[in-house]
């Protein structure tokens, strides 16, 4: 009997163990919420573990955990928006899913393997958008990698790594592009988008996707608001005002829309009207501004799982003062229509079909009416831009782990414009007035044209639950030329005539999820990109930080860049991380050198007196890092800090590339509840000593600078947000400022606002 007893404890403890080990089971259907029908192959995880699993054809769904007390069970798929389910213990689960709404705007997919793209991210600061900036570009300044090129308060150009300019693709609601038509970027596509009606950005850190354009450096997304949702029907709106007392900047804006299930129209607008600021020295810089735009979006979903939308977009700005550039913008003008179709969950092997075309124009005018030379000479310069294109891209599934896009795509750029001056003295000793004043034309874009025809294939393949491959192909064909050259440009170049090329580039990721834990990935891209206009066609014109005039290259290569990089994100328990590391080496690197066969043509008297050719180098390299740890304190109280690294090489220079900022960190903690919120961050700049000596660039001093922003709801629809900015009231300015030119301020730089207190009010009705 005893021996009986001791084998039925023991039984008892093995069977407890044995359920110790293996948990208990969670299982389960995952259906289509209107029609009731089975998902097949959406990914089922616990979240914040790894343990997930993929839905058979049925539907059905098995796990096994260990996992005591209550934990979140998490459902996505690339078709329908992701759903969480809290669990308590074993049981049999019916998880029904809503259909995706069809986005326009989005390139990014969240939520399912097949959707994401790698290293990418979605940025949204809530905080930031909550206060408002007077340029979108500003929108950028903390985030990890980032930095911004200013010529003042108005023309910004957002920079990530080294890249800039048109080594960044940059776009509007998924396509639509607005390109410059002044070649000193008076007016990049920041300052062609509404601030308020920027909703999120949408970032690939690398040429790692061959789908949005030729991706030599990244992909910047900027989406407006998007196609609303059910909650959003019925008629909704918002008015806004702003202000900020370091200039006297003031902001007003209005937004109404009314939408059905069928139709929707939105209509936004807003005003702005900036003076010049004082920075942390107490002197004034030349900054001031206006600007007024408005865009109509119409939308109509004709049948189930399609969309048509149209927007019409105009901006005016006037009275723009640049403190780092030469002359001052007396108008930017500019329009954008763009049209778009999409239709997704067509059969069962095309998931779906989408087509986009998009028309911009801007019309610029510069003088320099306000700067010291204009007694020597008045310069007027009007250079008109237009940009159009589109994109028709298929999505087919032919498997359920399985999704490949394939497509056409098209970029064409025109540019026409030239520069009057009016001369008035020559300062040539002895001094010679001339009466009347003598007048010259200079031809600015020569009537250029440079056109892109893209064919792209991208494949996804979900290996298991836990591994996602993606492997891409794109093939560029260019072609570029003048129509009306200059005689001197056509003498520096006598077989000038339409430039062709094909440029080919590629992609291989691999991303590893830890279930809803982490996610590690390995990425490897080659980006190549076409010289621009300026870098094939610009006649002696000063388009960079130091004096020299540039003379363009018709005969530019392409410049590749070859890319690997590894992160990891993910979250322990109350804190979120994340790290990267990346290295490009960049072949035919596009850069300017002293040309001694080219002599100054404007002024040649004064120093200096050859101007740079654009050529290519052999090889650059860069390399880096961005890395970043959150940490959840108490109830809504958060710490953050992020840290970024990138260092280059041109190495037939011997010497870093331009325009690269130094090793920065940002810290913010953030306390948020219902009805208020409070943040305090700061920004560490190191001195940067890596500098490019043949671009005139020069060490710049270390600073550090801390913003304080809050907000208050203190009733339904009504935000009132404040910020105190720069609150040590500390001179500074950023290594990637444009020095001053043709001004007389601060010795040539341009030191960034002194304290400024902001206030921000919403209304939504």
């Amino acid at each position: 009997m005893i021996k009986k007893k001791y084998l039925f404890i023991a039984f008892l403890f093995i069977s407890w163990m044995a359920s110790a080990q293996s948990g208990y089971k969670i299982d389960g259907y995952v259906k289509d919420g209107g029609t009731d029908v089975p998902v097949a192959y959406a990914l089922v995880g616990i979240k914040g573990s790894d343990i997930s699993t993929l839905t058979d054809s049925n539907g059905y769904f098995s796990l096994q955990t260990k996992i005591a007390g209550t934990f979140i069970l998490s459902v996505g798929h690339l078709s329908y928006e992701g759903s969480e389910i809290t669990v308590d213990g074993p049981v049999t689960l019916e998880c029904l899913l809503r259909i995706k709404p069809v986005i326009t705007e989005a390139i990014l997919v969240v939520g399912s393997p097949l959707g994401e793209v790698s290293q990418s991210e979605i940025i949204r600061d809530e905080i930031k958008l909550a206060g408002r900036q007077k340029n979108v570009a500003d929108l950028f300044m903390d985030v990890n990698g980032f930095n911004v090129i200013k010529r003042g308060s108005y023309a910004m150009d957002p920079v990530f790594r080294s890249f800039k300019y048109e080594q960044l693709n940059i776009q509007i609601d998924g396509g639509t592009k607005v390109m410059n038509a002044c070649p000193n970027r008076m007016d990049p596509i920041t300052t062609h988008v509404i601030s308020e009606e920027i909703e999120k950005i949408e970032l690939i850190r690398g040429p790692y996707s061959m789908r949005f354009g030729p991706n030599f450096g990244g992909v910047i997304n900027l989406i407006t608001q998007q196609t609303p949702g059910v909650e959003d029907y019925g008629i909704h709106g918002a008015v806004h005002a702003g202000y900020e007392a370091n200039g006297e900047g003031k902001l007003v804006g209005l937004s109404v829309s009314q939408a059905t299930s069928r139709f929707d129209l939105s209509l936004s607008g807003e005003l702005h009207d900036f003076g010049n600021y004082t920075d942390g020295n107490g002197t004034e810089v030349p900054s001031g501004f206006k600007s007024y735009d408005y865009s109509v979006k119409a939308g109509m979903n004709p049948g189930k799982n399609q969309r048509i939308q149209a927007l019409w977009r105009q901006s005016f700005g006037k009275d723009v003062l640049h403190a780092g550039l030469p002359m001052d913008t007396e108008h930017d003008n500019s329009s954008i229509l763009s049209l778009d179709y999409k239709k997704q969950n067509i059969s069962p092997a095309l998931y779906s079909i989408s087509a986009k075309g998009f028309y911009s124009y801007v019309d610029h005018l510069m003088t320099n009416v306000d700067r010291p030379n204009f007694g020597m000479v008045f310069a007027s310069t009007p250079v008109f831009s237009s940009t159009w294109g589109g994109k028709v891209e298929l999505a087919f599934t032919p498997g359920k782990k399985t999704i490949i896009y394939t497509g056409l795509d098209m970029n064409i750029i025109a540019r026409e414009g030239d520069r009057t001056r009016t001369v008035k003295r020559n300062l040539m000793n002895p001094e010679i007035v001339f009466d009347p004043p003598k007048i010259f034309v200079d031809s600015i874009w020569q009537d250029a044209t440079l056109s892109d025809y893209g064919l792209f294939g991208e494949a996804k393949f979900m290996l298991n639950p836990k591994i996602t491959v993606t492997t891409g192909l794109r093939v560029d064909y260019v072609s570029a030329q003048i129509a009306a050259p200059a005689a001197d440009f056509k003498a520096l170049y006598p077989e000038l005539g339409q430039d062709q090329e094909i440029n080919i580039s590629g992609s291989l990721t691999m991303a590893y999820a830890l279930g809803t834990r982490a996610k590690l990935e390995l990425a490897l891209g080659r980006g190549v990109r076409t010289a621009t206009m300026i870098e094939r066609y610009i006649n002696h014109f000063s388009v960079q930080i130091d004096p020299y005039e540039y003379v363009g290259n018709p005969e530019l290569k392409p410049e590749a860049n070859h890319q690997i990089e590894l992160s990891i994100k993910g979250k322990v328990q109350k804190v979120n991380y994340g790290a990267t590391m990346f290295y490009s080496y960049i072949t035919n690197c596009i850069t300017a050198a002293i040309d001694t066969t080219l002599g100054r043509k404007f002024m040649p008297w004064l120093e200096p007196k050859f101007a740079k050719r654009f050529q290519n180098v052999a090889v650059a390299t860069q390399a880096g890092f961005e890395a970043f740890v959150e940490v959840a304190l108490l109830k809504g109280l958060s710490a953050r800090i992020d840290a970024s690294l990138t260092k280059t090489r041109n190495v037939d220079f011997d010497e870093p590339l331009p325009l690269i900022a130094p090793f920065t960190t940002m810290a913010s903690i953030t306390y948020k509840r219902e009805k208020f919120w409070v943040d305090l961050r700061s920004r560490f700049s190191s001195e940067q000593k890596d500098i490019a000596p043949s671009f005139g660039e020069t060490v710049t001093p270390a600073y550090k600078v801390f913003d304080f922003r809050a907000g208050i709801q203190p009733w339904k629809g009504l935000s009132v947000g404040f910020s105190i900015l720069n609150i040590m009231d500390e001179a500074f300015y950023d290594h990637l400022t444009f020095a001053y030119n043709n001004s007389d301020v601060n010795s040539g730089r341009i030191y960034e606002p002194g304290r400024n207190f902001t206030v921000f009010l919403k209304y939504k009705f």
